[in-house]
């Protein structure tokens, strides 16, 4: 729900219009995980190591706008510039490379 009204989201990915908790959940189970149903891929939740916080977000996505599979992360601002969205693009890249081979 933070991450959905952040305003670095808001500004880069779009407001999603989202008020209530049940809202997000309803957002992250019928498209995010939809997605993974779908396409065998997805978004993996990006967590502090230590404390296991939750931060934001990062995996695949498969858009209409696009012809190939993009890669995408969203972060609480506080948690913006310490290199949590490279090591997380850079995990998801080798699990693909896992995965796909």
């Amino acid at each position: 729900m933070k991450l959905f009204n952040d305003p670095s989201w808001v500004e880069f990915v779009g407001n999603k219009g989202m008020t209530a908790l049940a809202e997000a959940e309803s957002y992250i189970q019928n498209k995010l995980i939809a997605e993974y149903e779908r396409w065998g891929f997805g978004f993996f939740a990006v967590k502090l190591k230590k404390a296991m916080t939750p931060v934001g977000f990062c995996g695949l996505r498969k858009t209409k706008y696009l012809d190939h599979v993009d890669i995408g992360f969203g972060l609480l601002t506080q948690y913006q510039g310490n290199g949590y969205a490279c090591k997380s693009v850079s995990a998801v890249l080798a699990n693909m490379e896992h995965a796909f081979g």
